[in-house]
């Protein structure tokens, strides 16, 4: 028979879990930022927009932004062509046995494991949305940030009671 004492200790692992696959994708994000940013010096921050609802999610877009503001191209050859395993180190990837992420495919996992792991069920029924920011916190020291704008959809439910009373006509 499952206690709740079972229960909580399953749910405790399951959390820490989440939060270690948060911790790894942050490290992960930094790490294809800085990978990119080698490759594409004009790379000043990376917009990664995800939304989800009704019990499933997606990472929508991948933007690539200047200092300028402007949208950035990055080469073909550099957002396809996967990443050396020595590059970063990721759960899924070591899971199916080495094989190399591309890191599109790398910053779509890693940001919906940050936006999970920060607000783990999110998912779940009117859902959420939101944007992972990957950057240089100030280009002059090199100190890389990931920066988290998440949104949740909540149904709100007002409340009303009213009694009404008659008064009796005399007669």
């Amino acid at each position: 028979m499952t206690t709740s004492n079972d229960i909580e200790a399953r749910y405790a692992t399951h959390m820490r879990s989440v939060q270690d696959r948060k911790d790894q994708a942050v490290n992960n994000l930094i790490t294809v930022f800085r990978y990119l940013k080698q490759h594409c010096p004009d790379l000043d921050h990376i917009k990664i927009s995800y939304s989800g609802g009704g019990d499933s999610g997606q990472v929508e877009d991948v933007t690539y932004v200047t200092a300028k503001e402007e949208l950035l191209d990055l080469p073909n050859s550099l957002d396809s062509t996967p990443l050396p395993l020595d590059v970063y180190q990721h759960q899924r990837a070591i899971e199916h046995l080495g094989v190399n992420y591309t890191p599109a495919e790398l910053l779509d996992d890693a940001a919906w494991d940050v936006a999970y792991g920060q607000h783990p069920g999110f998912e779940i029924n009117e859902g959420g949305y939101g944007t992972v920011h990957v950057g240089l916190l100030d280009p002059s020291c090199d100190v890389a940030t990931v920066r988290l704008e998440h949104h949740e959809i909540v149904e709100s439910t007002n409340d009303y009671e009213h009694n009404f009373t008659t008064s009796e006509a005399s007669a």
